[in-house]
């Protein structure tokens, strides 16, 4: 409703550099605190946002309610969203 939600088709062109992911998400108009979820093994992501203190990544396996409840934005690559809709049974 509120453009909350943005699905990307991958997650893995983002390179290990805070500013890099930090201005890919500016670029999709999303200000301040930001949950990202993809797969558990995309180190450059992973090592992209642990610097900065509005972005937090998580697996599509431990997305948690406070998470999503605390952040207003939630980008998931494809891939992520097919596992946390396998997850979740929906």
């Amino acid at each position: 409703k509120e453009n909350g939600i943005i699905v990307l088709e991958s997650l893995d062109a983002v390179t290990h550099k805070t500013q890099e992911l930090a201005a890919l998400l500016a670029k999709l108009g999303l200000e301040g605190k930001v949950l990202v979820v993809d797969r558990h093994d995309n180190e450059k992501l992973v090592l992209a946002a642990r610097n900065h203190p509005q972005i937090k990544t998580v697996d599509a396996l431990g997305v948690n309610v406070y998470d999503v409840v605390d952040r207003p934005y939630l980008v998931v690559s494809e891939q992520a969203l097919g596992r946390l809709v396998e997850v979740l049974g929906a």
